[in-house]
């Protein structure tokens, strides 16, 4: 990681000591985030939740000057190891990647896409990746068209199934829902 001190030089790491390398090479501004600068600085790490946690030192304390809010929150502590650290709340990066992962889809499912003027569709929020369709849809019936993909439908006779594909004014023809059962992503593809 490179990156300028707050009196213009390069720093291109931590020398053993603690102190900062400093690099007679011209390198970007920082521009990396927080987390990914104290990852690639070698700086060891802790955590709690969204917490960041990492030891109070000159090479710590030269790279929050880069950083001024993470400066302006950081708290210090004494860690297990009976060193000082320094808190700053809300930089653990991988918490939030976790979270982000947890939410639920995007609001694409709120929002109809027209295929053609009788056909339009509709995402739906995924099903956990390699689960049982059935399991998270007992309202419809399906039919399993490829080794990962699932058809989904509001009637249990196979002959009508295979009607709502071409008939789309039959009374059952109102929807499919196409599952990719090994990532979970749904779409409803809806007949008018």
């Amino acid at each position: 990681m490179r990156f300028r001190d707050k009196h213009g030089r390069i720093v291109d790491g931590i020398n053993n000591d603690g102190t900062l390398h400093l690099k007679d090479v011209d390198a970007p501004t920082p521009s990396t985030p927080f987390y990914h600068a104290v990852m690639e600085a070698k700086i060891p790490t802790d955590h709690h939740e969204s917490d960041l946690y990492i030891p109070d030192t000159p090479a710590s304390r030269e790279l929050l000057e880069h950083y001024p809010e993470h400066k302006r929150n950081a708290r210090r502590f004494q860690h297990t190891n009976k060193m000082m650290w320094l808190d700053i709340p809300f930089a653990y990066e991988p918490f939030w990647a976790k979270k982000v992962d947890e939410l639920p889809a995007p609001a694409l499912g709120e929002r109809e896409i027209i295929l053609t003027p009788k056909i339009k569709a509709k995402v739906l929020p995924p099903i956990p990746a390699n689960s049982n369709p059935f399991h998270h849809d007992a309202s419809n019936m399906g039919t399993r068209i490829a080794r990962n993909v699932m058809v989904m439908h509001h009637t249990h006779d196979s002959q009508e199934a295979q009607y709502l594909i071409i008939v789309n004014d039959f009374q059952e023809a109102q929807y499919l829902i196409i599952v990719n059962t090994e990532t979970g992503e749904r779409v409803r593809i809806i007949f008018e």
